[in-house]
């Protein structure tokens, strides 16, 4: 249609054109017929001029008629024309659509009908054949599609043949497996029953292990080795550490530590396999215990996993006992040195009285034989002083031993009400020595026992007037002062016989002559020492 449009609008314009041709070509005829007319017959023939007009008028008139059938045949022309121009291009389409069909009946037939074989024998339908119609490549294809089928079904033919044979045996075969299978499920029934019994019993036996190592009386825990997790922990330890500390870290939660502890063993037992003891310091339970640590696997979520086990005996106790018998050993032998030391004072001291009254004895016999009345009764005043001596010995160590086996009582004691005491009851000894005393008139309130402090100042009272008799201005003074612990120091001096160093520690030979060399002096500082040792105190 776009083409009929194109050619009727060309045609068109060309009969405007033309139109417009013989308008032009009939005016310029028109006017030189007139131009024509007047040249020849002048201005004063005006007749045959006008019939000259006229004439050319009815010229112009018949060539407008004429032109205008012209036209009218023109249009009659071109419809004609398209009319065939139509006819032609229906014949030619009708044309085209034969030859489609003729072409897919020939070419995309034998190609849909190899489609629907090749569809069918995709299904396993191989009794497929095609009839090659043409020899064009269509039925080539055809053909070979024939043959292909043809060799396929004799290939299955020969591989079902041996399927068959192949199933026989293998259904020989499968009865075989079958029965071992059937054996197999047997066995595995079995084996699953022995399996559920055994882990039945093995979980009771886990339960037993666990209330046996949570009843364990010792501290006890298990701890991952590599991240230091605690698994568990018995009643025991847990206890002790108010909280249970299973799934935080043993150094921190067992040890109150931020890092790992630096006796920890880890490595050792991964690197030895085998258990390892030490004694350990626990910080955040402040006591001591002997640890002995072994790699187990331990049961997690139905396995095991590397473990470390820890069994730790409280030891701060026998840390105790150990320092107390150390203690004890020391206080034994200083205890043996005492006695070592008090037995030779005693030895000395009783050795003093019998030595004379041995000698005197003998000065005695030989006074009587010779008749000396006056020597016979100053050897037997000397032989008389000699025993008092060694009886005053003797009551002073049975009184010791029976203070010293009474409880020790701590009160209040007035030092001067007891040293007062002591001057009562040595006034005699006093007066016959013509000693003069003096005694602080401030003396201090002391806690001690009072039985022990009065036999200790008695005692050394008693020292003090045997050590200043025989000199010409005897004196004694008591007093105390104050030490820089601000504790009592109560202190009695004399003018009289003294001791060295050595025998003020009792470290001398006592059974050498003292250097007094007066029986008694040793005595009383070998018995007040231990009295005020009793007391804790130093003399």
């Amino acid at each position: 249609m776009a083409a009929f449009q194109t050619a009727g609008s060309a045609e068109g314009k060309l009969l405007s054109r033309m139109a417009r041709l013989h308008d032009e070509l009939m005016e310029l005829f028109t006017t030189s017929v007139r131009r024509h007319a007047v040249d020849q017959a002048g201005p004063s023939t005006d007749q045959p001029a006008a019939a000259i007009t006229e004439v050319a008028s009815a010229i112009v008139t018949d060539g407008r008629r004429l032109r205008q059938h012209f036209v009218k045949e023109l249009l009659a022309a071109e419809t004609h024309a398209k009319q065939v121009v139509l006819a032609v291009l229906l014949l030619l389409m009708w044309l085209n659509v034969a030859t489609v069909l003729i072409v897919r009946q020939s070419a995309l037939q034998p190609i849909e009908d190899l489609q629907r074989a090749a569809e069918r024998i995709a299904g396993g339908d191989m009794a497929v054949r095609l009839d090659p119609r043409t020899r064009t490549e269509a039925g080539a294809a055809v053909k070979a599609l024939n043959d292909m089928v043809g060799a396929i079904s004799e290939r299955h033919r020969r591989i079902s043949e041996r399927l068959t044979q192949a199933l026989g045996a293998s259904a020989i075969e499968a009865a075989r497996v079958e029965a071992a299978l059937e054996d197999t499920r047997d066995q595995l029934r079995n084996q699953s029953e022995l399996r559920a019994v055994a882990e039945q019993a093995a979980a009771v036996h886990a339960c037993q292990i666990e209330a046996i190592l949570r009843a364990f009386p010792e501290v006890m825990y298990v701890a991952d080795p590599e991240t230091y997790e605690v698994l568990f922990v018995n009643d025991r330890f847990r206890e002790m550490l108010g909280a249970d500390p299973v799934g935080g870290t043993c150094y921190a939660e067992l040890h109150g530590r931020e890092t790992p502890c630096e006796f920890c063993t880890n490595a050792l037992l991964r690197e030895t396999g085998g258990a390892c003891q030490q004694e350990i310091y626990n910080a955040k339970l402040d006591r001591y215990f002997m640890a002995t640590d072994l790699p187990i696997q331990w049961p997690t979520g139905g396995g095991l996993r590397p473990a470390r086990l820890q069994v730790s005996i409280d030891s701060t106790w026998a840390r105790a006992i150990q320092k107390d018998r150390q203690l004890v050993i020391r206080e034994l032998e200083r205890k043996n040195m005492e006695l070592e030391r008090f037995t030779r004072t005693v030895s000395h001291e009783l050795k003093g009285p019998v030595v004379t009254i041995t000698g005197f004895t003998s000065f005695l016999e030989a006074d009587l034989d010779a008749g000396r009345s006056e020597a016979v009764r100053e050897d037997v005043s000397r032989v008389s002083q000699a025993a008092h001596d060694m009886e005053r010995t003797i009551d002073e160590l049975l009184h010791l031993s029976f203070l010293r086996n009474q409880p020790v009582r701590v009160v209040d004691v007035s030092l001067g009400e007891v040293i007062e005491e002591s001057i009562d009851r040595l006034s005699l000894d006093l007066a016959r020595g013509r000693i003069a005393l003096s005694v602080a008139p401030d003396l201090p309130t002391l806690r001690t026992d009072r039985p022990r402090i009065a036999y200790v100042l008695r005692n050394l009272m008693e020292h003090a007037i045997r050590s200043v008799r025989g000199q010409a201005d005897p004196r004694i003074e008591i007093g105390w002062l104050e030490s820089r612990a601000g504790d009592p120091v109560i202190f009695i001096r004399h003018n009289g016989v003294g001791m060295d160093r050595a025998e003020q520690e009792g470290s001398a030979d006592l059974l050498e002559p003292s250097v007094s060399d007066t029986y008694g002096l040793a005595l009383a500082p070998s018995l007040a020492r231990q009295v005020v040792e009793d007391l804790a105190g130093r003399l």
